[in-house]
């Protein structure tokens, strides 16, 4: 038998689904050694920091999570919609500006998944509710991110319910 030789599209796709299962470690398994292998900062670099930083939010290690986010946050300029995720995961542009940025309804698939995940990880249930259930509602079936903001909706529903203002 021949090993397996994970190429940065697998290794993309396994940390993808290891996000939306909430296996936070997992994806970072593999989401790690595609961005330190990858020869490349294009869309699937971009996305793959960004969900990689946000798996090391959920595990509480939030420097490895700027960290993973400030190397890519440098190369993210002029590089589309998935650089502009980025940018606004490492507070370059803010929420308003990442939806301005937004021109199509992939871009605001994956504006409302990001912040509603970001928002979902810095203790603000009721905004990253509204914006995954955007992405329910409205968002692109087709992309990746519409199941991930599903998984992530279903997650905040088994948590419990806020209690403070946000």
């Amino acid at each position: 038998l021949r090993p397996v030789t994970k190429s940065i599209q697998n290794l993309y796709e396994i940390g993808m689904l290891e996000f939306g299962l909430h296996h936070w470690a997992d994806c970072v398994s593999h989401l790690e050694p595609l961005l330190a292998s990858s020869k490349t900062t294009e869309s699937t670099e971009f996305h793959s920091a960004s969900l990689c930083a946000l798996a090391h939010n959920s595990l509480g290690q939030p420097q490895q999570s700027q960290a993973v986010i400030d190397k890519y946050s440098r190369l993210a300029a002029g590089k589309g919609f998935a650089g502009s995720i980025v940018r606004y995961l490492a507070g370059q542009i803010n929420e308003s500006q990442l939806d301005a940025l937004a021109k199509n309804n992939q871009d605001r698939t994956l504006a409302n998944f990001y912040s509603g995940a970001r928002l979902a990880r810095i203790g603000k249930g009721t905004l990253s509710k509204q914006r995954l259930t955007w992405v329910q509602d409205h968002g692109d079936h087709q992309m990746d991110q519409y199941l991930l903001a599903i998984m992530e909706l279903e997650l905040l529903q088994k948590a419990k319910p806020v209690t403070s203002a946000d």
